[in-house]
């Protein structure tokens, strides 16, 4: 049995818990109605905090939502910054309750503790897809890491006290330190190891071991409470069921987090969009007063109510036709930034273009420039969001773009030009001070025709080609352009290839690969899209298109569609 299939059974069978027969009582005391609450910012995908609207989310998050509703019991959530400054807030009693935490006497000595587990589930050592390290021999001068203020870190010490122990703030920071090759291995729980492997696509690293280590989540509270709200929520506790739970986790280690992007920003750059919210503007207000006077009219006139709720429903098919027209006329100016097919099929021996947005408009984007006979850019752009939010960034993206020919010194250096979007995206947005936090990540390809040279950079977006029927890669950089994070001076990393007549290459955003679907509604991945190239290699570009999408929305069934997708793929005569 495979380690992933088995930590799979492992959390199955921890999650059954004995059921419980008795009512959960609702008549907690009234003096008693809310309970303040702190959490782990970084651990997904158990929980984590929304950086736009500072919520709680994630597994933990929906577990004590079912609990507030069956108790009636108010939990209050306290963001912060780090899980150090949460347990300081615990201890110093400014805050009532952790939100979910394994037993230790040291905790016990302030704690009150649910009999029942939240979950359980194993600890597991992680490392780099390169290490052939057998476990059976020393840990001497090898560098384990932990993050800091997780209990697992205390066991692993005692476990192997001849390692080298190197602490982190965030399990994200662990490991991309695995990942660098910066420490040997990397001590975490295994659901979240799994989550940061499969969905957060860490694609260099590896569960090497489970090790005997076991987390018990529990639900904690200060001893000042009143014991009788620990008896409240352990019942609630007890009376979720294996399928609620298993649904719940299900949920939580599918889906992509998406940004909010704050388009106030974009209103003094691009009139459509000013366009678009002064209409959205008017419709509500003339929405709002309409449903006052309907109301006053029913109130003071109860008859001919069928009559009346017809005119309502007119009325809202029309503000509907209004903001779909609205839509549709964005779209057609979306549109008009999209290279022209001519222009593509003159350089290319063969090509083809699939641009899917999830809505009428979207945040995917392309562009092509020839910059003489034989040499030309190519870019594939996924922007922060989709639908209309998505297609505000687009068209800032198209005015950097735009200005990209004028900078000679840069126009055969993708990762140059990376570094071009990146510093003006921040610039023009004034991402250091403004509350919004707006990016994009890219793919750039400099195709020189006369050497046979094809030069690629790319910021979360890698380059597939077919070499001998298997599909290779020219690996992304993990680092996105123009978010408040990013640094004014990163410098992307650039990789040439000299290629063979016939090479087909694909440029895609994340869309497809991270479509839901199948009989347990998972992403396709990566591993499917390479053999769905793979098998269609010898066909024409135009058969390759049909049965990418085909294979698509098979896969896809009946699941809504995720996210824009974008996909490239050229032959080079």
């Amino acid at each position: 049995m495979s380690l992933f299939r088995l930590l799979g059974l492992i959390l199955a069978i921890s999650v059954t818990l004995q059921a419980n027969t008795d009512k959960v009582s609702h008549s907690i005391d009234e003096t008693i109605t809310k309970i303040t609450y702190v959490y782990d910012p970084d651990w997904r995908p158990f929980e984590w905090k929304d950086e736009m609207r500072k919520a709680h989310m994630g597994i933990i998050a929906d577990i004590l939502s079912m609990i507030s509703q069956k108790t009636h019991i108010i939990f209050e959530p306290i963001p912060t910054e780090s899980w150090k400054e949460s347990v300081k807030l615990v201890k110093t009693g400014k805050a009532d309750m952790f939100s979910a935490v394994p037993y230790t006497k040291e905790r016990a000595a302030y704690l009150n503790f649910t009999k029942n587990n939240i979950y359980s589930y194993p600890a597991v050592l992680v490392s780099h897809k390169g290490n052939l390290f057998d476990l059976d021999t020393d840990f001497q001068g090898k560098k384990i890491g932990i993050v800091k203020g997780n209990s697992l870190g205390d066991w692993i010490r005692h476990k192997y006290p001849q390692a080298t122990f190197v602490s982190f703030d965030t399990v994200k920071e662990g490991f991309h330190a695995i990942e660098e090759k910066q420490i040997d291995f990397f001590g975490i729980n295994g659901i979240t190891a799994l989550y940061y492997i499969n969905v957060l696509e860490y694609t260099d690293t590896k569960i090497l071991t489970k090790m005997d280590y076991m987390f018990h989540l529990k639900i904690a509270l200060r001893k000042e409470v009143p014991k009788e709200i620990l008896t409240h929520i352990d019942e609630a506790l007890a009376t979720i069921s294996t399928k609620d739970r298993n649904n719940i986790y299900r949920k939580w280690t599918s889906i992509k987090v998406q940004r909010v992007v704050d388009w106030y920003l974009l209103l003094g750059i691009f009139a459509i969009v000013l366009f678009i919210f002064v209409i959205f503007w008017l419709i509500n207000r003339h929405l709002k007063k309409l449903v006052e006077e309907k109301t006053k009219a029913l109130r003071l006139l109860n008859e001919n109510l069928e009559h009346k709720v017809e005119e309502r429903t007119q009325e809202l098919a029309r503000i509907n036709r209004h903001m779909q027209d609205s839509i549709t006329y964005a779209a057609l100016i979306q549109n008009t930034i999209l290279p022209q097919e001519e222009e593509m099929h003159s350089f290319f021996k063969e090509h083809f273009v699939i641009w899917e947005p999830k809505d009428i408009v979207g945040g995917d984007i392309y562009f092509f420039h020839q910059i003489n006979e034989s040499q030309a850019l190519l870019y594939v752009i996924d922007c922060t969001g989709h639908g209309v939010s998505g297609a505000f960034v687009t068209m800032l993206a198209k005015a950097i773009e735009a200005q990209i020919p004028a900078q000679k010194e840069i126009l055969s250096h993708p990762s140059k030009i990376l570094s071009y979007f990146n510093r003006t995206l921040k610039s023009l947005l004034k991402q250091e001070s403004a509350h919004a936090n707006v990016g994009m990540d890219a793919g750039v390809v400099f195709i020189d025709k006369s050497t046979r040279s094809l030069t690629f950079s790319g910021a979360n977006i890698d380059l597939y080609y077919l070499h001998e029927g298997k599909t290779k890669k020219l690996k992304k950089d993990r680092y996105s352009i123009g978010y408040k994070q990013c640094r004014d001076d990163y410098q992307y990393s650039e990789h040439t290839l000299h290629y063979e007549t016939g090479t087909s290459f694909y440029l895609t955003t994340d869309g497809y690969m991270d479509q839901n679907g199948g009989e347990k509604g998972f992403p396709m991945g990566r591993k499917r899209f390479t053999i769905l190239l793979e098998s269609n290699a010898a066909q024409a570009m135009s058969q390759q298109k049909e049965q990418l999408q085909k294979a698509l929305l098979l896969y896809q069934g009946s699941e809504e569609r995720n996210d824009d997708i974008t996909i490239v793929g050229f032959r080079l005569p």
